[in-house]
């Protein structure tokens, strides 16, 4: 009777000594799901904020799974691709795992010109840049007739802003591919261009 005893506590023990390991090793619990229609992203100035909660650029992969949840994919490219496909977002990480370079919002298809890492469904939420609404049918002269602050530039891949460490950009597509010709809004990003020491 007494090892029978002795095998339920050593037992106890060691469910105590897991369940105290999850609970202090360091890893955060799984965020809730996010529903797409209700998730708002805003770029106001150099800041980017998903929520109401500011993120910092260049940032962190943790940060953004605490408010995005848990990414559909991981891709390794040049950099580490984190995909969100059921939001539509995704972010550039360095190879070294360093730090967060780049977040994107989905607007439209670019997923020929990205097949590998593009989300296979595009935002629904709500995006602001700069206090103006942004979906994939606005255009660049109404965003920069409305928005306040610097105005966006036009390029040969996108309109963008400069600012002293951070860039704002938008690129046109159409039918998968880059068209800043003739393609709507298909992408909004957000990069750094600090890299952490």
């Amino acid at each position: 009777m007494r090892s029978v005893t002795t095998i339920l506590v050593l037992m106890g023990a060691a469910f105590l000594s897991a369940a105290w390991s999850q609970t202090t090793s360091g890893e955060d619990p799984p965020a809730k799901p996010v529903e797409p229609r209700k998730l708002e992203i805003k770029v106001d100035g150099k800041e980017l904020s998903i929520g109401g909660k500011k993120v910092p650029m260049p940032g962190e992969r943790k940060t953004l799974i605490e408010l995005l949840g848990k990414p559909s994919r991981i891709v390794e490219k040049a950099n580490t691709l984190i995909v969100w496909d059921e939001l539509g977002l995704l972010a550039y990480e360095l190879p070294n795992g360093d730090s967060i370079i780049t977040f994107a919002v989905a607007l439209g298809d670019l997923s020929f010109q990205m097949p590998d890492f593009w989300p296979k469904k595009v935002f629904k939420g709500k995006l602001l840049l700069d206090g103006v609404a942004v979906t994939a049918d606005t255009t660049i002269d109404a965003i920069n007739r409305d928005k306040k602050g610097t105005l966006l530039k036009s390029g040969s891949v996108g309109s963008w802003i400069r600012y002293d460490e951070v860039n704002v950009g938008i690129v046109k597509g159409k039918n998968g591919y880059f068209d800043e010709k003739n393609g709507t809004l298909a992408e909004l990003y957000i990069e750094s261009t600090r890299r952490r020491p």
